[in-house]
């Protein structure tokens, strides 16, 4: 048996191979989805679109950084990151990337400011939770206007269970805080997984590329479930191999798992 998640599998040998630069490790992946998946679809202009839009919908879900302007920034390459992956050209991934830690240092600045206001949580207003309802905003003044809500609406659901303004307070600072450093310290290849990723879930949800690193957690992972269920395993040719299944253990009850399994 071997456990497909769509592509994964193939995305696992590419990450596996020692990739010069990520140049090198985006062309194969690109060679190995053309060539390998089971929907046949070709990277093309119809791709590049979809793989903008996913990227930048995983940077910006709730429409709370880019302005309009970024995007339409982002667009003029909409019908080109097709070509571009071909010859190894992943320059969108980290130019964009790099715009989005500039919006989220902004906002992130922004909102530890509007924490310590006044608010008056007697107005009757709204705030706008389905991203699908709102536009990227189109200036300062309208994202000034989308965070203050967000902020007000952050401390009232904390003040709403029961907890103090000041520790609302305290707890939001952490909170935004915490969100940047988070994204700050994301690695390169982090950012390159997080778009090739990107571009494999255009042709399905259950297709992902692992990055070296993420790989050998998913490994380790699945290693350490497998071997508490009466498994033993061993590594061959970049696949984890059930080598035996333990007499009376769990798996030899479950009988689905059989020796030679690769996963």
């Amino acid at each position: 048996m071997v456990l497909l998640l769509g592509t994964a599998i193939f995305a696992q040998q590419a990450t596996v191979s020692d990739s010069a630069s990520d140049s090198t490790t985006a062309k194969r992946v690109c060679a190995m989805v053309s060539r390998f998946h089971i929907s046949g679809k070709p990277i093309n202009d119809e791709i590049s679109q979809k793989l903008m839009k996913r990227f930048i919908k995983q940077l910006d879900p709730q429409k709370l950084y880019f302005y309009k302007s970024d995007i339409e920034g982002f667009e003029k390459d909409k019908t080109q990151l097709d070509d571009k992956l071909a010859v190894g050209d992943v320059n969108f991934a980290y130019e964009s990337f790099d715009l989005y830690l500039k919006r989220l240092q902004e906002r992130m600045d922004y909102a530890q400011q509007l924490v310590d206001v006044d608010h008056d949580f007697s107005v009757d207003e709204s705030i706008i939770v389905d991203a699908k309802e709102q536009d990227f905003a189109k200036d300062q003044t309208e994202m000034n206007e989308r965070w203050r809500k967000r902020v007000k609406y952050d401390l009232l659901n904390l003040i709403l269970e029961d907890t103090k303004l000041e520790e609302a307070r305290e707890q939001l600072h952490k909170r935004y805080h915490n969100n940047l450093r988070t994204m700050a310290q994301t690695e390169k290849s982090e950012k390159l997984e997080m778009y090739l990723s990107a571009l494999t879930h255009c042709f399905d949800p259950h297709s992902s590329y692992m990055s070296p690193q993420t790989l050998e957690d998913f490994r380790i992972s699945m290693e350490l479930s497998l071997d508490g269920i009466g498994a033993a395993l061993r590594s061959e040719d970049g696949f984890t191999v059930v080598a035996e299944i333990v007499p009376g253990g769990a798996a030899d009850a479950d009988g689905r798992l059989k020796a030679g399994d690769k996963i």
